[in-house]
């Protein structure tokens, strides 16, 4: 999810994307254009600048709600794609001071597609449409690990949750047996 959304953010004319990612991934996010950073800097407000507009939270890892608050722009927001910030986070001695906390939950935001989905299909669909014209015309390039049947599908996604895999995993439901991923 970070490729692609360092993808769409240059589609989208972001100027400046900073992304944390594990060494092996550093140089090719790179070269899409986005500057690099360690999985948990404990500088990261002196290394962007505390200056950002945008914070795109993707793989569940946490940074720290506050560390991320204080790399933001004055007229910033975060965004937890697929969940919400962790108890933990929301339970820090910080928010002991109640207008601090009210600042960085004004600016907290999470995206839950499924959620988004039920709440507006229209929208969903306008989108959908959207991406499919970024893939067409490749300005978004998953790599599809391999493209499965069916009947393949239970399998996936017990084998998603033991381990995370190099790419995508398409299912084609009209495609006969094939046996085509060493691992399914």
């Amino acid at each position: 999810t970070g490729k692609a959304a360092v993808e769409l953010a240059t589609a989208g004319g972001a100027q400046t994307i900073f992304t944390t990612s594990k060494k092996k991934h550093q140089a090719h996010l790179r070269s899409l254009g986005a500057r690099t950073l360690d999985r948990k800097p404990d500088d990261l407000q002196e290394l962007t600048g505390g200056n950002i507009d945008l914070i795109l939270v993707t793989d569940g890892r946490d940074i720290g709600l506050l560390k991320l608050f204080d790399c933001l722009s004055v007229s910033g927001h975060i965004v937890f794609i697929g969940r919400r910030a962790s108890d933990e986070q929301y339970q820090s001695s910080v928010f002991v001071d109640p207008e601090k906390m009210s600042q960085v939950m004004s600016r907290t935001h999470v995206f839950d597609v499924f959620e988004a989905w039920e709440r507006n299909k229209k929208n969903c669909k306008r989108d959908l449409k959207f991406l499919i014209q970024l893939l067409d015309k490749k300005v978004v390039k998953p790599f599809v690990l391999d493209r499965i049947p069916l009947d393949r599908v239970g399998r996936a996604h017990d084998m998603l949750e033991q381990k995370r895999f190099p790419g995508y995993l398409v299912c084609e439901p009209w495609v006969k047996e094939k046996h085509r991923a060493a691992f399914l």
